[in-house]
């Protein structure tokens, strides 16, 4: 008798569905929000759409509670809401975009030292326009396996381009003296993020 009441007591307090569909739906779109970003910085149309969705299910689990409120079980009629405020407040707090790029440089900075090595020894030089062809192996480190290069007043610069476009510009800056960049390249960025000595992150949006 008394594991049949213990059955209906479980039974009584199940996990409600719409917390299930919150809970994979919250995790689907915190990956889609993190691939988004890490790809382009922004979200995409994918993602986007997935907000919408994720405003509904807010609202949707906002009317369960109010609906079990007078039902008792409330501590488990607010979980559905909980989920999707959750989720909410990573996809809007999280930089994924930031997390992505510092993970990219730090994995990479042993290769991007090596190319400066490359250029200071005269083993990678520039051409008339400025730019040179990375060697095979470390064509991964910018946009079209191609690298700026200025060597002025005795300092050398190396732009790694992580986005060359018509709507901006942005990737890694060298500077041998370890001063931030100021007109290189074009100059008015818009977010110029120190790496490491010597080395900077840059953006603008033209």
């Amino acid at each position: 008798m008394a594991a049949y009441e213990f059955k209906e007591t479980v039974n009584g307090q199940e996990f409600p569905v719409l917390g299930v569909v919150s809970l994979w739906f919250g995790v689907a779109f915190v990956g889609a929000t993190a691939v988004a970003q890490a790809l382009r910085g922004t979200k995409d149309t994918v993602a986007s759409s997935m907000e919408v969705v994720l405003f509904a299910l807010i609202l949707a689990s906002g009317v369960y509670l109010a609906f079990r409120a007078g039902q008792g079980g409330l501590p488990l009629a607010a979980v559905p809401l909980l989920i999707n405020v959750g989720t909410l407040i990573i996809v809007q707090g999280v930089p994924f975009a930031d997390l992505w790029e510092n993970a990219r440089f730090q994995s990479n900075i042993s290769a991007y030292e090596q190319v400066v090595d490359l250029v200071a020894s005269g083993e990678l030089a520039p051409g008339d326009d400025g730019f040179a062809d990375l060697p095979a192996r470390y064509r991964r480190l910018s946009e079209n396996g191609r690298i700026f290069i200025n060597q002025s007043g005795g300092v050398t610069r190396i732009f790694f381009f992580l986005d060359n476009s018509v709507s901006g510009l942005a990737g890694y800056f060298y500077r041998a003296d370890g001063a931030p960049p100021q007109a290189e390249f074009g100059g008015d960025w818009t977010a110029v993020l120190r790496k490491r000595p010597s080395w900077y992150y840059c953006a603008r949006v033209d």
